[in-house]
């Protein structure tokens, strides 16, 4: 008796990361001061493929210990392949440029489209005289998932 193949398929999602992504994607960590630190390192998991446009957007909220907005600093994200050798900046500014999320004409929206397969890394980073508290920060970055099943 012959057992027929499954065919595989591609199932399309939306994509939102945020500080609530479970951790086996994505690693929240404080930052510290005066220091470039990664803060947010996502982790595309196997048989999957994300893909970003310039319609999608980051938002990001950074506060400190106490639970007070940080105003100043510096926010980039990089993109690196699987084993962190290649390694991209896809932008740098000002935190205050990522700190809106309601109104569609203040969002930061991605200044350009890529795609991320099985294992490969989107990292952000910041740069402030204070210290960054994963506890108290929010961020969102959306994005489209392709998943084979």
């Amino acid at each position: 008796m012959s057992m027929a193949k499954i065919p595989k398929t591609v199932i399309e999602l939306p994509l939102v990361l945020n500080e609530n992504t479970p951790s086996d994607i994505l690693t929240h960590s404080d930052g510290t001061a005066n220091q470039e630190s990664e803060i947010i390192k996502i982790k595309v998991p196997r048989n999957a493929t994300w893909a970003f446009s310039t319609n999608d957007w980051f938002y990001f909220l950074p506060k400190d210990s106490g639970g007070s907005q940080i105003t100043s600093g510096v926010v980039r994200m990089y993109l690196y392949d699987a084993n962190k050798i290649i390694k991209y900046k896809l932008f740098e500014g000002p935190v205050g440029l990522f700190a809106e999320k309601q109104d569609r004409n203040k969002k930061f929206f991605l200044p350009s489209g890529f795609v991320r397969t099985s294992d490969e890394l989107i990292v952000v980073t910041f740069e402030s005289a204070t210290a960054y508290s994963k506890d108290n920060s929010e961020f969102i970055l959306t994005g489209r998932q392709f998943i084979r099943t």
